[in-house]
């Protein structure tokens, strides 16, 4: 995933339902210890709010090129 792609978020958060469509703004790399993760933020487009979240937490509806 990149910046500017769009994507459908798999789990719900409070106030956001399944389903709802974002676009990735911003990528962070996570670690603790040896473990290492990325995290996105995430422009939600209906609900006028901002998240973070796991990769695994959405799946990519449009690839930016």
């Amino acid at each position: 995933m990149k910046v500017g792609d769009l994507v459908k978020l798999q789990r719900p958060r409070v106030g956001i339902p399944k389903g709802t469509l974002g676009l990735v703004i911003r990528r962070y790399r996570v670690s603790y210890g040896d473990i290492t993760s990325a995290l996105y933020e995430v422009r939600v487009a209906q609900h006028d709010r901002t998240i973070r979240l796991y990769e695994h937490d959405v799946e990519v509806i449009k690839k930016v090129k």
